[in-house]
């Protein structure tokens, strides 16, 4: 079936070129189905990667963190809600030092003039050394938990 043409070296199969677009089609179909087989199989593996790496960033973070809607977690900032919510607890902390180095400092003005003169001084000088450590500035915590 096969015919020389024009040429040497051209070669015209008679009858054939419909049936070999029909085969070249045929194998385009094959080749896309495989290649889209391929990607759906690499998708599923990276997606369960991702899902181990978001899992095991998700245990590095504190509860409280780990509890919160995504949304808020991306929204937090060097001045967000849970910043804000550690500095009112430090100084809750503070207030709760003060009022007991207050109830201390009464108990003692009570008790000072029992005490020896060294021994009031020493006294003395240790209730000046917490009431200078309590009014100290807080530190910035800007680093997490």
């Amino acid at each position: 079936m096969a015919q020389l043409g024009g040429d040497a070296g051209d070669i015209v199969i008679a009858g054939c070129s419909g049936r070999a677009d029909e085969l070249l089609e045929l194998s385009r179909e094959e080749v896309r189905a495989a290649v889209a087989e391929r990607v759906r199989e690499c998708a599923g593996v990276a997606c369960k990667r991702i899902d181990g790496l978001v899992l095991s960033a998700l245990r590095q973070l504190p509860p409280e963190l780990r509890r919160m809607p995504a949304r808020q977690a991306f929204e937090l900032s060097a001045g967000g809600p849970w910043v804000e919510a550690q500095k009112v607890e430090m100084t809750m902390k503070r207030l709760e030092e003060a009022d007991q180095l207050g109830k201390k400092i009464l108990l003692t003005t009570q008790q000072l003039e029992a005490m020896s003169p060294e021994m009031r001084h020493s006294y003395i000088d240790h209730l000046q050394s917490q009431v200078k450590n309590l009014c100290k500035p807080a530190k910035a915590n800007s680093g997490g938990a």
